[in-house]
């Protein structure tokens, strides 16, 4: 997937490298049996000196047809101090 179009409100990584709006990402999915790996370059001229790459992440499907994918609870906020706001950042 070629990405293009961004603007300046999210950020990269877990660190939270910001970019610009001129932005433009690379994503490539490739399966080969039940393992999918994930490979993402990030570009923008105005705010990196080279590409930013994430590390290549391999994940395995669940070759068991009848396996069942327990949910995560609903999300349920109970830091309210520390949420970002406009006023809070």
């Amino acid at each position: 997937m070629d990405t293009v179009g961004y603007n300046n409100t999210s950020w990269l990584g877990i660190a939270g490298w910001i970019h610009g709006d001129n932005l433009h990402t690379i994503e490539r999915l490739t399966r080969n049996g039940n393992t999918i790996t994930y490979d993402v370059t990030a570009e923008d001229p105005d705010y990196f000196l080279k590409p930013w790459v994430l590390p290549t992440r391999t994940l395995r499907l669940n070759p068991n047809p009848g396996a069942i994918l327990d949910e995560s609870l609903p999300c349920s906020e109970r830091d309210q101090a520390h949420l970002v706001t406009h006023e809070h950042h």
